[in-house]
């Protein structure tokens, strides 16, 4: 089990490519996955992946519109 479950806030933004910033607004955001554990936010891996799937389509979806 080498996978890490969770990414930290300056992990997922280095995984998608954005800010930091960017990163704990959207772990603000209604409907995205994360973990609050005391001040600490946590992304978990499968959730996010989820996420990303989830936005894909529904951007899919507008552009069909």
């Amino acid at each position: 089990m080498n996978e890490k479950a969770t990414l930290s806030v300056k992990e997922m933004a280095a995984f998608l490519g954005i800010s930091e910033t960017i990163a704990y607004r959207l772990t603000h955001s209604e409907g995205f996955p994360v973990l609050c554990l005391g001040k600490r936010r946590l992304i978990p891996v499968d959730g996010l992946k989820n996420w990303i799937a989830e936005q894909s389509r529904m951007e899919k979806r507008k552009s069909f519109q």
